[in-house]
C-alpha cells in the first residue's frame, strides 16, 4: 500500500502585527479581518496591500497596508 504525503507550507513569523480595524475583502485574493485580529505578514513589498495570512481564519490574503500595524 503507497501512501501520498502532502506538502505542507512552512511559515516562519518574525513579528506579529495587528489589524487595526474591521477591514471586509471584497474579492477572493483580499482578507476579511477585524480590529485587533493577530495576523502573520507575508509581504509588505507594495505600500498600499500587504499580504498577509489570519490563524484566526487560517486565510491568506491582501489587506489594505493602512488597516495594519
Amino acid at each position: 500500500m503507497t501512501s501520498e504525503s502532502e506538502e505542507t507550507e512552512v511559515i516562519t513569523v518574525t513579528e506579529w502585527y495587528y489589524a487595526v480595524k474591521n477591514y471586509s475583502g471584497g474579492s477572493e485574493e483580499q482578507l476579511t479581518v477585524i480590529s485587533g485580529e493577530p495576523l502573520h505578514l507575508l509581504d509588505d513589498s507594495d505600500n498600499e496591500w500587504w499580504y498577509a495570512i489570519s490563524p484566526r481564519t487560517e486565510l491568506a490574503g491582501y489587506v489594505p497596508a493602512l488597516f495594519i500595524e
